[in-house]
């Protein structure tokens, strides 16, 4: 059986600035008792915390997230599979397949994601390990958050993110 999860013991697996340093990443703007994906589970998540980052080139937001589900993969997989919805993409956005991952140890299923809605756009990417899922979404100005840029950023700290689960 998976460990059971708090949300303050998931703070543990979020950004650190040295996590962070080498994408340019300055220190976060906090840490909050939230979800990103909890929409497209359709349940509350057992545990769930978000970092929130601006990165120090772009007016480009990170928001990482961690979160606590019973058939994490099966959620991932659902994002795989079917058509998205607004848990990821908001209403009257464009949607597509994000960036090639890089291979993740230790990861039951990841998928990635880029986005345009009206005044956003970005790319996003999630991995499950048990029953915890990571996720790392990067959004900005259209101008600001190109899709390109975004999907490499993305690809890059996937890995970190995963990485971070192991403080858990």
């Amino acid at each position: 059986m998976p460990k059971a999860y708090t949300s303050a013991e998931l703070v543990k697996a979020a950004f650190t600035a040295a996590d962070l340093a080498e994408a340019g990443v300055p220190k976060p703007e906090g840490v909050t008792d939230a979800a990103l994906l909890a929409g497209c589970s359709g349940t509350e998540p057992v545990a769930k915390m978000v970092s929130l980052w601006t990165l120090t080139d772009a007016k480009v937001n990170v928001m990482q997230s961690v979160e606590s589900y019973e058939g994490a993969d099966e959620l991932v997989a659902g994002l795989r599979s079917e058509v998205p919805d607004a848990c990821l993409l908001g209403e009257n956005g464009k949607w597509s397949t994000g960036a090639i991952l890089p291979t993740l140890p230790d990861v039951d299923a990841a998928y990635s994601w880029c986005y345009i809605r009206a005044a956003v756009q970005g790319c996003g990417a999630v991995a499950a390990r048990g029953n915890l899922l990571t996720a790392v979404v990067l959004e900005g100005p259209p101008l600001e958050a190109e899709l390109s840029y975004c999907n490499k950023v993305v690809a890059r700290l996937l890995p970190v993110a995963v990485k971070a689960l192991d403080r858990l």
